[in-house]
């Protein structure tokens, strides 16, 4: 996956969840790290506000958990 299909994907689980996308935006983030690593999650993190939409920080190790 490259950082531009995440993106994408991001956004696609976002339209069609809402505020319930942090766990389908976390599966992307985990395939990302795992492929890329945490930078590129860090950039998409930044690049769709997901820190303030959905409280995920950069360098988490475990989105979406309270």
């Amino acid at each position: 996956m490259t950082i531009e299909e995440a993106g994408k994907q991001i956004e696609s689980a976002v339209n069609a969840y809402g505020v319930s996308a942090v766990a389908m935006i976390d599966r992307i983030l985990d395939q990302v790290r795992s492929e890329i690593g945490q930078e590129a999650v860090n950039a998409l993190i930044e690049d769709h506000d997901l820190e303030l939409r959905f409280n995920i920080t950069p360098g988490d190790a475990d989105f979406g958990a309270d």
